[in-house]
């Protein structure tokens, strides 16, 4: 024509290749009509693939050919797996785009993408890239230090520079999350998000062994760099529940937000910040899984292996956590901790064997199975230390300038204490300079037990105070139903203080006894169970004296010292037992059986009377079944003295009468009675001679 000619090239193509150059994937396996026209190469191909995937349904032409501004303009949709798609994001320029993040992306899910490309052929650099893949699919994980996405959805835009997540969601942590991130100069951006998850699975993906339980709703931010992977956190505690001991019980029903602050680095180092508040309150560096160094309730840095905890605990329940780790034992769970602990703080509240300490001062450190502390309080001071804890060859020494504790004491049932959990048995060295239980001081106390074939064998229990020694033996036998077995030698040199130190009441003037023989209970080698107690015990009491006991006392020395029967009997026995029986000496063996205590023949032997005692009394029930003869003493020579100032005549014929009979007034002055019913409020009654 007269405006020059117009040339127009069309060829159909088969099996082609295309190569786009500065780095972006060749298409291959194309087939379709190629043209060029009017400075202008354009493609509609019928077939194409890009790494194997069906990228057919795009448009690829080159404007403004034979020029410096020709350029390569691509338009394309296409369908493939995610994999595919993380191949074509990491062998092309956007992996620059991504800072390649996107590198180590996996999961199983389907892409959708709307690719535009402009490519200056003779300037690369100018470059223009817009995209969109709309992601779905039931996991996916970004990198290996990433949370792992279940059942997700969303939107992924990119550009030359930068890529935007939008309109995620997705489960994470066994909870629903929703997601989406902020632009940033290049890489994926900052991810921001709102979960409501699962506080187990989320102490899993943190590596932290805590057993929770409950829902946690958090939410923050998740920003991919260049060499580490960050997530700041909101963390909310209200729904969270703590089944753990004290202090770590207090972690749910918190309205109050904790921060957390998670590091993961390329390096294999994660960190794990923790605040409360401003204030924080603890710090975990793992390399790869494994704790490397820490802080808890510290702001302190330490060094590496050293995991410091320090400042101020509201409280520690021990019993608690003994029974924890125990059963975490049981369950083939181990708990070698590989670093050195250092403990340096001050807990309001310790809760041990029942007793609860205030103002606990505790310092010390354990490395894997082995530690030494030190603890000052007003009611324990001293040193304790522990070698092998978790093994056969466990060991526990004690060394402690004062200890009180309260036997009566009742604690709850620990949340960690719902099924019976076997107690592994350790070997225990302890001395106690001054016991104090019951608010009653005990003296020194030596305790040493050795593990034997599931039971201890308990060298010695002893006591030693300024009024007598108690020392037992034996061994323990733990179980469903636990049973003690002692040899037991109580010697006391004077029974009038030690019963006064123990109730503070006065019972009885001086007295030089001995308690020895077998018992035997079931239950705890520390605390005497008196329904199950058996056993058979010698009794030797001498040189003392009852004193008055005020009545309804039900305290069994008001049971020998037989203070009811004046109030009781015709026979006016005031002047020998109402006012304090002396007397010389006291003997019996005693049987045991299930509490309740039976003689054959306990001999009391006075100035002013004999007493022989047989029955049973019951020690729980505080209830007494009893036999007594009274046989007062009128033929010594104190009473002949008496007849004689009063009666010479009469006195004179009753000190021949004696001499020559064999003192029969003894004899006929015995009496016999029956004491029934509580110790407090007896029953007495007289037998008459003769009577059955």
């Amino acid at each position: 024509s007269r405006e020059g000619a117009d040339f127009e090239v069309t060829a159909d193509v088969k099996s082609g290749t295309i190569e786009i150059g500065g780095g972006w994937p060749k298409i291959h396996d194309i087939s379709g009509r190629f043209g060029y026209l009017d400075h202008r190469v354009f493609f509609s191909p019928s077939e194409a693939k890009i790494f194997g995937v069906d990228v057919s349904d795009s448009e690829l032409k080159i404007e403004k050919t034979g020029t410096p501004e020709a350029t390569l303009v691509l338009n394309g949709m296409a369908t493939a797996t995610v994999s595919d798609l993380v191949r074509y994001v990491v062998e092309s320029p956007l992996n620059k785009v991504t800072k390649g993040t996107l590198s180590n992306m996996v999961g199983n899910g389907y892409g959708e993408l709307e690719l535009s490309l402009e490519i200056p052929l003779l300037n690369r650099k100018n470059t223009l890239v817009d995209g969109v893949i709309s992601l779905i699919g039931s996991r996916l994980r970004i990198n290996d230090k990433a949370p792992e996405l279940e059942d997700f959805e969303a939107l992924v835009e990119f550009n030359k520079s930068a890529v935007t997540i939008r309109n995620g969601q997705a489960r994470i942590f066994d909870g629903q999350a929703t997601f989406a991130s902020k632009n940033v100069d290049r890489g994926l951006g900052r991810i921001e998000f709102t979960a409501d998850t699962s506080s187990k699975a989320f102490m899993d993906y943190l590596n932290i062994p805590i057993d929770l339980s409950g829902q946690i709703g958090s939410s923050g931010v998740l920003e991919f760099k260049s060499s580490e992977l960050q997530i700041d956190l909101n963390v909310e505690l209200e729904r969270l529940i703590s089944e753990l001991p004290s202090p770590l019980d207090r972690l749910g029903g918190k309205k109050q937000l904790l921060k957390v602050i998670y590091v993961s680095k390329k390096s294999g180092f994660r960190e794990v910040t923790f605040f409360d508040g401003n204030r924080k309150v603890g710090n975990l560096v793992f390399f790869n899984r494994n704790l490397v160094k820490g802080s808890i309730n510290s702001a302190d840095l330490v060094e590496d292996n050293v995991l410091f905890i320090g400042g101020n605990i509201s409280g520690v329940d021990i019993d608690g956590w003994r029974q924890f780790f125990d059963k975490r034992k049981q369950e083939g769970l181990t708990d070698v901790f590989p670093l050195t602990v250092l403990v340096d703080t001050q807990i309001d509240r310790v809760d041990v064997y029942g007793n609860a300490y205030e103002s606990v001062k505790v310092n010390g450190q354990f490395l894997r199975n082995d530690g030494l502390f030190s603890v000052d309080s007003e009611k324990v001071s001293g040193k304790i230390a522990f070698s092998g804890y978790g093994g056969d060859d466990a060991k526990l020494s004690v060394h402690l300038t004062r200890l009180a504790m309260r036997r009566s004491a009742h604690k709850p049932q620990s949340k960690t204490q719902k099924t019976e959990v076997h107690q592994p048995l350790i070997a225990i060295d302890a001395v106690i300079d001054k016991f104090e239980l019951d608010d009653v001081e005990r003296g020194a106390v030596t305790f040493r037990a050795t593990p034997n074939n599931g039971r201890w064998d308990i060298g010695e229990l002893s006591t030693i105070t300024e009024m007598g020694t108690l020392t037992m033996r034996g061994q323990w036998q733990p179980g469903i139903q636990p049973k003690v077995e002692y040899e037991v030698e109580f010697n006391v040199e004077d029974v009038g203080q030690y019963l006064f130190s123990l109730e503070g009441s006065e019972y009885m003037d001086g007295g030089a006894g001995r308690l020895s023989g077998s018992v035997s209970w079931q239950g705890s080698p520390f605390a005497l169970d008196l329904k199950t107690l058996n056993g058979i015990l010698n009794l030797e009491v001498h040189d003392g004296r009852f004193l008055k006991i005020n009545p309804g006392a039900g305290h069994i020395i008001s049971l020998l010292s037989l203070q009811a029967l004046p109030r009781r009997i015709t026979l006016d026995f005031r002047d020998v037992f109402s006012s304090g029986f002396s007397f010389d000496y006291i003997t019996s063996n005693v049987i045991v059986e299930n509490g309740v205590a039976r003689t054959d023949k306990l001999l009391m032997d006075g100035t002013s009377a004999s007493v022989a005692i047989t029955g049973s009394a019951n020690l729980v029930r505080k209830e007494q079944n009893l036999e007594v003869f009274v046989t007062p003493k009128i033929s010594g020579a104190a009473s002949v003295a008496g007849a004689v100032a009063a009666n010479p005549a009469i006195g004179l014929a009753a000190y021949l009468a004696q001499k020559l009979l064999g003192n029969p007034f003894d004899r006929i002055a015995t009496r016999h009675y029956r004491v029934k019913g509580n110790w407090s409020d007896p029953d007495v009654s007289r037998v008459q001679r003769g009577s059955p």
